[in-house]
């Protein structure tokens, strides 16, 4: 979870870095087909991540979370 505006803007540029790396062509070391798609997979799985993040971030920040109010009963 972010907690602030600086987690956000690292959060942000890792995420720009990532998706970055998935335009770029696959480096020679990575001849094997299996291990390209391998690679790309877990490029993209963290990008999901980080975006869910940031996106959660930003929804709490304009309001659109809802807030669980807890009643002991």
């Amino acid at each position: 979870m972010i907690k602030n505006e600086r987690q956000y803007r690292i959060t942000k540029t890792q995420a720009d870095k990532f998706a970055r790396a998935l335009r770029e062509p696959p480096s020679r070391a990575s001849n094997d087909p299996l291990m390209r798609e391998l690679e790309t997979n877990a490029l993209s799985s963290q990008l999901d991540e980080l975006r869910r993040k940031l996106q959660e971030f930003d929804q709490m920040g304009s309001g659109e979370c809802g807030v669980i109010t807890l009643v002991n009963p």
